[in-house]
């Protein structure tokens, strides 16, 4: 049995198929992404709204504590790189994760798969978490 559709989870928060077509839109002219207009239009926190669409789309999520205690993987992708796409490559155990907040971002999937050296498991985390890891990341760095 396959797990509950995006568009049915949205629904569930007031958001039809016309709607979500309207935020993509939206998103596309203002040069914005696609989970932040979602957000606005949905009303949810950022953290639920990434566990819907983790639940949705089938990638783990993780939170910023749960970044902070893995290990960062700027060796297999460089920081620099990391920052402009806005993901981060993780180790955590025995797995190598690229963090990333925006599961509509094809391009930033399609590069990751070809970029990334090695298996990896795509792994959502709120944009906030995101931001947060990489700016203290990046004040440690300086």
């Amino acid at each position: 049995m396959s797990g509950p559709r995006l568009l049915d989870l949205l629904q569930v928060r007031g958001i039809s198929p016309h709607e979500l077509e309207a935020i993509r839109n939206e998103a596309s002219h203002a040069g914005r992404h696609v989970v932040e207009v979602m957000q606005e239009r949905s009303g949810l926190e950022s953290d639920d709204l990434t566990q819907l669409l983790g639940h949705a789309f089938h990638y783990p999520v993780i939170d910023l504590p749960a970044m902070q205690a893995c290990i960062a993987a700027f060796d297999l992708l460089p920081f620099g790189e990391a920052l402009q796409r806005q993901c981060v490559p993780l180790r955590r155990e025995h797995e190598t994760l690229l963090v990333f907040s925006d599961p509509f971002d094809v391009d930033l999937l399609a590069w990751g798969e070809a970029r990334m050296p090695a298996a990896f498991a795509w792994t959502l985390a709120a944009k906030a978490d995101l931001s947060v890891y990489l700016s203290r990341h990046e004040e440690q760095v300086q």
